[in-house]
C-alpha cells in the first residue's frame, strides 16, 4: 500500500477509495508508477459541454494526460477512454482519433474499440444520419491484460450445429468442420445501453453506470485499483465500489467532487450478485446499475431469468413474460399481489 503525499491543501491519504479536487496532471504526478490497474474515464469532448466552466478552448492536455496514464498503469493494465467528436463548421473534429494515435505514441497498445450505442439521440437535419454512438477506446500497457473476465450472452441458436468457412490470405475459402453452438458466447464489442441519466446528479455528460460496470468487471479483479482522472459525477468510482474494487478519482470542479462524494457515501459493495447458473452479461450488470443492496433482497432469484426475456414461454414458476421495457409479470398467490421483483400487478 502506498500513500499520496499531497502538498498544500491535500492531506496524506491511502491510495484507495478517495476522490480529490484538482487538475488530473497534478494528481497523477503524486501517484507512483505502475500502480493503477484500470482507468475508466469519459474525457471532455471537444467543446460539446461546458463542464461547469466556459468552453472557450481545449479543456485538457490529452497528450500529457495519456503520457502520465501510461506511467502509472501497471503492466497488463488497461485504460478505457470514452470519447466522441464535435461537429463544427461542417466537419467532425477528429479529436477522438488524434487521442487514440497519441496513446499509441506513448507506447500503449490500441487493444480494442468498444462502441457504446445509444438508443436515443437528437435529430439532425444537415444531411447526416443520426449519430447514436460513442467510442470507448481500450488501451493496453504490455502484451496481455492482467485480468480478463469477458461478458457473455445467451446464444440464439444454442445446441444447434453450424459450419462455416475461413478465408485464407490468398482469398480461397476453406470449409470448417461442423460444431455445436454453445449456450453462451462472448459479448460483441457493440454495447447497446440506455443513455438516460439521473438529472439530480447535476452533470452535463454522465457516463452510463452499466458501461462503467462492464468495463470494470471485464478488466479487473476484486481489490484492484480503478482510476478516473475526469471523475465528474463519480459514476466510475460508484461502479468500482459496487464491484469491490478500490478507486481513485479527481476532477477540477469542487461541485462535481462534492456530488461524487455524496453518491459514494450512499453506495455499498454488492455481495453475491452474480447469477448462480450462468455467466455474467450486460443484462445482469444493468440489474445492479443504480441499485443499493436493500433493493437486492434475493439476488439469485432476481437473475434467474435475465437471459430468457425474449422467450415466450419459460418454466421456473413464471406464468407470463411481458416485454415492455423488460418488465416482468411473475406468478403471485392471488390477484392484486405485487410481484417479488416489483413491476406490474398480477391479474
Amino acid at each position: 500500500m502506498f500513500t499520496i503525499d499531497w502538498n498544500g491543501s491535500f492531506p496524506v491519504r491511502n491510495k484507495e477509495n478517495m476522490v480529490y479536487q484538482g487538475d488530473c496532471l497534478e494528481i497523477m504526478a503524486k501517484i507512483p508508477s505502475n500502480t493503477i490497474d484500470l482507468t475508466v474515464t469519459s474525457c471532455p469532448y471537444d467543446q460539446l459541454r461546458t463542464y461547469n466552466q466556459t468552453a472557450t478552448g481545449p479543456l485538457f492536455d490529452y497528450e500529457e494526460t495519456l503520457k502520465e496514464l501510461y506511467r502509472i498503469t501497471t503492466d497488463g493494465g488497461v485504460v478505457c477512454w470514452n470519447v466522441a467528436d464535435q461537429t463544427t463548421k461542417g466537419s467532425m473534429t477528429g479529436t477522438s482519433f488524434r487521442q487514440a494515435l497519441s496513446a499509441m505514441d506513448v507506447r500503449f497498445k490500441f487493444w480494442q474499440t468498444i462502441i457504446y450505442a445509444k438508443p436515443s439521440t437528437r435529430h439532425q437535419h444537415d444531411g447526416r444520419y443520426l449519430n447514436c454512438f460513442e467510442y470507448v477506446y481500450v488501451f493496453l500497457k504490455g502484451n496481455k491484460p492482467r485480468a480478463w473476465h469477458p461478458l457473455k450472452k445467451r446464444n440464439k441458436h444454442a445446441k444447434k450445429f453450424a459450419s462455416g468457412t475461413v478465408r485464407q490470405p490468398d482469398g480461397i475459402l476453406n470449409n470448417k468442420e461442423k460444431f455445436q453452438i454453445g449456450d453462451f458466447g462472448v459479448e460483441r464489442n457493440i454495447w447497446e445501453l440506455s443513455n438516460v441519466n439521473d438529472r439530480s446528479l447535476d452533470h452535463p455528460a454522465i457516463m452510463p453506470e452499466v458501461l462503467a460496470l462492464g468495463l470494470i468487471y471485464s478488466w479487473t479483479n476484486e481489490g484492484d485499483v480503478v482510476f478516473d482522472p475526469f471523475v465528474g459525477s463519480g459514476t466510475s468510482c460508484v461502479a468500482a465500489k459496487k464491484l469491490n474494487r478500490q478507486y481513485i478519482g479527481c476532477d477540477v470542479s469542487g461541485k462535481y467532487i462534492e456530488n461524487a462524494r455524496e453518491r459514494l457515501k450512499q453506495t455499498y459493495i454488492l455481495h453475491d450478485w452474480e447469477p448462480p447458473e450462468e455467466p455474467v452479461g450486460l443484462i445482469h450488470l444493468s440489474k445492479i446499475s443504480g441499485k443499493h443492496p436493500q433493493d437486492r433482497n434475493n439476488n439469485a432469484r432476481a437473475f434467474k431469468t435475465d437471459n430468457t426475456l425474449k422467450q415466450s414461454h419459460i418454466n421456473r414458476g413464471i406464468e407470463n413474460l411481458i416485454l415492455n421495457e423488460k418488465a416482468k409479470v411473475i406468478q403471485c398467490n392471488k390477484p392484486g399481489d405485487i410481484p417479488p421483483e416489483g413491476g406490474l400487478k398480477c391479474k
